[in-house]
């Protein structure tokens, strides 16, 4: 099973989106597998070890989809024609809380990974992104103690991960450098920014702190419950 090109957004022939690797942390019947696609790649094995599911998988990587409900249409998790369950596709690809799939992306900026994790809502699904390498990050799935050299998968819960991620952006912040983020957990919202930007149908209603504007009376009462 060959896959060509995993490059989009091609100008001048130069590559300006490619994904380079791809990784499965108690995913897709793989307690860690970590797969390469700098050049033309091969998956080879006998049936029903998880090749197809895993190449499958790389779509999710792309699309914008933020859960596995029509899965037939959204991802096309089709069988001889016939659409899988969406909650058995689900539980397979995202079995626990300690389920990733992380993707290895390069651009003209350089290197950064997504790392997806199951959600809170039914059939969810939640993505982080992280300005480092799968090699600078494979420690957090991934551990090998003294004298072990095959190693271990870790049991990465989303605190674990939410408070690494903390780390990186507040490392970047000591650097100088400004980050946008994007997210909808207010808890880490407070920790992280600086400044909050509130946009309500497309414009920006609210700028501040976070105290500013998360404890506004709007917001508190129309979107924080």
């Amino acid at each position: 099973m060959e896959n060509s090109s995993l490059s989009i957004f091609e100008s001048n022939e130069k590559i300006l989106f490619k994904l380079t690797k791809a990784a499965f942390h108690n995913s897709c019947g793989s307690n860690f597998v970590t797969l390469d696609f700098y050049e033309n790649t091969h998956l080879s094995g006998t049936n029903g070890v998880g090749k197809s599911s895993k190449l499958n998988a790389i779509q999710i990587g792309y699309l914008p989809h933020n859960n596995f409900k029509g899965v037939e249409k959204n991802f096309y998790f089709v069988s001889k024609g016939k659409p899988y369950v969406a909650s058995k596709v689900y539980e397979y690809h995202f079995p626990d809380l300690n389920s990733y799939i992380i993707y290895e992306f390069q651009n003209p900026h350089g290197t950064f990974c997504q790392i997806i994790y199951r959600g809170k809502e039914e059939l969810s699904i939640e993505r982080a992104f992280v300005p480092l390498t799968l090699d600078e990050i494979y420690d957090w799935f991934w551990i090998f103690e003294k004298d072990d050299e095959l190693g271990k998968p870790t049991h990465l819960g989303y605190q674990q991960l939410i408070e690494k991620i903390t780390q990186i952006i507040q490392a970047l912040k000591q650097q100088g450098r400004s980050i946008l983020i994007i997210e909808h957990h207010m808890n880490f919202v407070r920790k992280v920014s600086d400044t909050v930007l509130f946009l309500d149908d497309k414009k920006i209603t609210l700028e501040g702190t976070p105290d500013e504007v998360l404890e506004n009376s709007m917001v508190k009462e129309n979107y924080l419950g």
